[in-house]
């Protein structure tokens, strides 16, 4: 987990998310659950590109919700925290409870993934 931990820092910083000008408000908790889910779809992103023969869509699929969860992580906390989350204790706490995260974070994608297919259908239909 360690291994997919030094991954997700790296996506962080080559994404090059920059800190937004005006942070929203700071909130531990959302920022330990946020770097949780970016764990979870960086370690899946790993296992996918390890594969034989991963699936494009799957692979493309993964980056965006890593990229979703960078995004969200910087927009409210700034680079710094995001990269300040990923610890080996954040490590330790998704490899413990990793059945009870990643079903809470495959949630959260999927309600995301759901409202933007919602949004594109909305603008199709214009």
């Amino acid at each position: 987990m360690v291994k997919y931990l030094r991954i997700g820092a790296a996506v962080s910083v080559s994404l090059g998310l920059a800190t937004p000008l005006v942070a929203q408000q700071h909130d531990p908790l959302a920022l330990q659950q946020d770097a949780e889910c970016l764990l979870v779809f960086t370690a899946l992103l790993g296992e996918l590109e390890g594969s034989e023969n991963p699936d494009y869509e799957t692979v493309t699929g993964a980056y965006s919700i890593v990229g979703y969860f960078v995004g969200k992580m910087t927009a409210r906390d700034g680079q710094a925290r995001l990269e300040s989350a990923l610890t080996e204790d954040l490590a330790e706490r998704v490899d413990t409870d990793y059945e009870r995260i990643e079903a809470r974070c495959t949630a959260e994608a999927a309600a995301m993934g759901n409202s933007i297919t919602v949004m594109f259908g909305a603008l199709e239909a214009d």
